[in-house]
């Protein structure tokens, strides 16, 4: 319980795989602890928008999407459901494999994966295709959502953790709040593959 109680209150003090980044290219001090979780609320939040752009852009398009492919009903569904169901499916065992063995390689290949998926996704030259990339997208969106919450969880003192987690749900619920009407601005405006390619930059 001693053990316990000394990794929360002093997070960053330890050179372990709790740490999200290389704590100790930070130096050491207030100062250093204060520009490290910083450094890492940034990208917490990058992952916190990215992931929920990801599924929020397509809902509301989905009749785009349906008429280029002329899609099923059928295909329709598993557009979304896939995507579901890899992300569900995933997201325990990314939990658990970032506590083995850090949570910096998970977090950085779900970015990769989402960003590669993303790029591919628009060149779709059909509905099963895209129904494929979706869920490798949504499983790169699993490393990220095991991962972010509890990112914040050690990095941040006690003190600090609630403000902090007020910051990261509100950028996840503004990041879920944009996709619907930006998904549908884009689908109108410049097409349905930006839906996608959109993502690649952020």
């Amino acid at each position: 319980a001693r053990e316990t109680r000394s990794r929360m209150t002093t997070p960053l003090t330890r050179n372990d795989r709790r740490f999200f980044l290389p704590r100790r290219d930070f130096g050491v001090g207030e100062e250093a602890d204060s520009r490290y979780a910083n450094s890492v609320l940034i990208l917490v939040s990058l992952g916190t928008i990215t992931t929920a752009l990801s599924g929020g852009l397509l809902n509301i398009s989905l009749p785009v999407l349906v008429r280029h492919f002329d899609a099923s009903s059928l295909e329709a569904s598993w557009l979304l459901l896939g995507a579901m169901l890899a992300s569900t499916s995933t997201i325990i065992m990314f939990g658990r494999l970032a506590d083995m063995f850090g949570r910096l390689p998970f977090y950085f290949m779900g970015m990769a994966l989402m960003t590669v998926t993303s790029l591919l996704a628009g060149f779709s030259p059909n509905i099963i295709v895209l129904i494929i990339l979706r869920m490798f997208q949504s499983v790169g969106s699993a490393m990220l959502l095991a991962n972010l919450a509890a990112i914040v969880t050690v990095t941040f003192p006690p003190e600090r953790l609630t403000k902090v987690m007020g910051m990261y749900m509100s950028a996840l619920s503004a990041a879920t709040l944009a996709g619907p009407p930006v998904g549908s601005l884009i689908a109108d405006t410049v097409g349905w593959k930006w839906l996608f390619w959109s993502q690649v930059p952020l």
